[in-house]
């Protein structure tokens, strides 16, 4: 054996034995938590019946990834899972229910900050909320309402009695607003509005009804009481 090669073996027998013995020749690079919230988080909107699926782009360190819900995107929020992967599929929702989820990624040494709030629902949208319709107005009678997140257009319906059928639409319009102009002078009048969203692939998705919205030309018929 050469001068090169004992040397060589008896490196290696060198760096065997204090490696065997505890010895940290080479240091490593301590783990550290993800530095980062997830970026391109979205959320299905009347994508799937029964659930709501969340999806996010990966995260430098990330071992897994952790999902938050909250029924209002302020508050109450509680975790509903974890990933390893880049999707997490929530069937614990009701239908037409608003949901916001957050998602931050994790590793063994902790976890990075969250995502901000998105919003999704099941099967279908809500109803529109706070829908009013004008009082003042003498010649029209304007119908407001409250965004549906993910909407694709609003439907308007009405009828003589709050508790009727409604089957007279009024208007289909992409803005939360409506305008009546057929309705007649010293009739009283009441509307509601439902939510639609065109589903890719899947065709289009419509809530129920809102809540009745009573509206007039002005000036107004008394309202009616029961006695």
């Amino acid at each position: 054996m050469n001068r090169t090669c004992a040397f060589a073996v008896g490196f290696l027998v060198l760096l065997a034995i204090l490696t065997m013995s505890g010895c940290d020749l080479i240091p490593t690079v301590p783990l550290v938590p993800p530095d980062r919230a997830p970026t391109g988080v979205t959320v299905t909107m009347a994508d799937l019946q029964d659930a709501v699926e969340v999806r996010w782009q990966p995260v430098e360190r990330a071992e897994q990834y952790e999902i938050y819900r909250s029924p209002t995107g302020t508050d109450n929020w509680v975790r509903v899972g974890s990933s390893s992967g880049l999707s997490f599929t929530d069937s614990g929702v009701e239908r037409a229910k608003l949901y916001w989820y957050k998602v931050r990624a994790c590793n063994r040494a902790g976890c990075g900050p969250e995502s901000g709030p998105v919003v999704g629902y099941a099967q279908r949208p809500p109803a529109p909320q706070n829908v009013r319709a004008s009082t003042h107005l003498p010649d029209r009678i304007e119908v407001e309402w409250d965004p549906v997140p993910g909407a694709t257009y609003y439907q308007v319906f009405r009828d003589r009695v709050p508790d009727g059928h409604f089957p007279t639409p009024v208007t289909q319009t992409e803005q939360t607003t409506a305008t009546d102009t057929t309705a007649a002078l010293t009739l009283d009048y009441w509307y509601k509005v439902r939510a639609c969203r065109d589903v890719p692939g899947k065709g289009t998705a419509c809530s129920t009804l809102s809540e009745p919205a009573r509206g007039c030309r002005a000036p107004c018929p008394p309202m009616m009481t029961e006695e």
